[in-house]
């Protein structure tokens, strides 16, 4: 399955409690308040057509005062789905944050190694107390994916299956595996690492050049694989990623060195600023926001969900 489906995300400014290898998050000198959201209120009105998804990530979004402010500029348009991209820190505080979807990073289903993992001195959730979060949200409409970086945690895939199993013991909605972008920043997707979980069909899979997404049931889950890739816009040539920095500058890569402009639109999504979601109409596409079709460590954000092809793909940022 071919899907066009760009991303923008915005790293909320402020700091991260977590210090994991594998992540790309440098903390930068943000804009003060006032000026940060009114040009975040101006970025989300520049972007192309085809951006109707949009990530919230950081450093640690929940550790930012800005955040509840941010999630009210973004409800300024229309968008097919909001996604938080969290560690889980003080996510009590956040149950009524108005967004559609979660995706939390947890790393292992043993409380000691994900917190090894993080390498965080303080407020990583444990099992029981991302449990609360998840039921009290799922009360509220909102779904949760977990999301796991493969950095050498899970020796086999008993042990995947053992973490897809807590996944659903916590009440996840679905589960996303990502390959570890410093170790194997490839085009293979994750799943290939565990020949184990070989005997579980391929439900569907998506040609996203960014992460090469493919998905499985598994213990009943939706598990979504992806490879990993570190600047998407980069390696598709085209403005596939747009990331609203702190500093207040859209910018298509990660890093923040080069920056975006309305005027000069390339590539995947000048595709869509003439034509919708793989071609069908937008009265044709499904209005509301996709479920179960999510996938972030921070997270990768894929498309709308199409009302007559229920998908897993992911639902964080790519650049994850």
């Amino acid at each position: 399955m071919t899907e066009l489906n760009p991303n923008f995300t915005i790293i909320v400014p402020g700091n991260c409690n977590a210090h994991c290898k594998f992540c790309y998050w440098n903390l930068e000198k943000s804009l003060d308040r006032g000026v940060y959201l009114r040009k975040l209120s101006e970025a989300i009105y520049k972007l192309p057509d085809g951006f109707r998804r949009v990530t919230i990530t950081g450093g640690e979004p929940t550790l930012s005062t800005w955040l509840k402010k941010i999630v009210q500029v973004l409800r300024g348009r229309s968008w097919d789905a909001i996604v938080l991209t969290t560690n889980g820190t003080k996510l009590c505080d956040y149950l009524d944050v108005n967004v559609d979807h979660i995706n939390i990073s947890r790393h292992h289903y043993s409380d000691k190694l994900n917190w090894n993992i993080f390498d965080a001195g303080w407020g990583i959730p444990d099992k029981h107390e991302l449990r609360s979060d998840i039921e009290a949200l799922n009360k509220r409409s909102i779904d949760v994916t977990l999301n796991a970086v493969l950095c050498g945690q899970f020796p086999d895939g008993r042990n995947i299956i053992r973490y897809i199993e807590f996944a659903r013991s916590i009440g996840a909605s679905a589960v996303t595996f990502r390959a570890d972008q410093n170790n194997n920043s490839t085009d293979k997707p994750a799943e290939m690492f565990y020949p184990e979980i070989s005997q579980y069909t391929i439900k569907e899979g998506w040609s996203c050049p960014a992460c090469k997404v493919w998905g499985q049931l598994i213990c009943g889950m939706p598990v979504s694989w992806k490879a990993a890739v570190a600047e998407p816009s980069i390696k598709t040539n085209s403005d596939y990623e747009l990331i609203f920095q702190p500093n207040g500058k859209i910018t298509t890569d990660w890093a923040g060195a080069h920056s975006w402009s309305p005027k000069k639109v390339i590539g995947l999504a000048a595709k869509l600023n003439s034509k919708d979601w793989m071609g069908i109409p937008k009265q044709n596409a499904c209005s509301s926001p996709p479920r179960q079709n999510a996938c972030s460590a921070h997270g990768v954000s894929h498309g709308p969900k199409i009302c007559s092809a229920p998908s897993v793909a992911c639902g964080v940022s790519h650049g994850c």
